[in-house]
């Protein structure tokens, strides 16, 4: 079976419970593919910084730098100013790291196939669609 070590900064609001659900189904699939994931929690974040002060420090960007990916949920919180966490944990890390290695994982779905109504279509029920042509989330 397939170890792998994933670090995971669950961020504020809504992403640390998208991060739980999404490691539940990459829990799952590591069961039905013969993989298994040791998650390694940062709590960098809006909590992290009220209590400590901290953003993310240069030796905390050194250990994430040892992992092949790192799982990240959303940063951002009403209770601090703007900017503060993008710009001391999000742009830090993107001027940390090698920006060919900060790469949405959505950029490495093939094109997926979607339905558009044809000229001919266009006019009748809008439940009559044909295959168009491919899309991308992003360009």
């Amino acid at each position: 079976m397939s170890q792998y070590k994933i670090p995971v900064i669950p961020g504020d609001g809504i992403g640390p419970e998208i991060i739980a659900e999404g490691r539940k189904v990459i829990d799952a699939a590591g069961e039905v593919y013969g993989f298994d994931v040791d998650w390694i929690d940062y709590p960098h974040g809006a909590d992290h910084f009220l209590k400590t002060g901290e953003l993310i420090s240069e030796d905390t960007l050194k250990e994430l730098n040892t992992y092949d990916n790192i799982y990240l949920g959303s940063i951002g919180d009403p209770r601090i100013a703007p900017g503060v966490l993008e710009k001391g944990i999000l742009l830090a890390a993107r001027f940390y790291f090698d920006p060919e290695d900060i790469q949405d994982p959505l950029l490495h779905i093939p094109p997926q196939p979607y339905l558009k109504p044809s000229p001919s279509q266009a006019s009748q029920s809008h439940h009559q669609y044909q295959k168009y042509h491919y899309c991308r989330p992003y360009p």
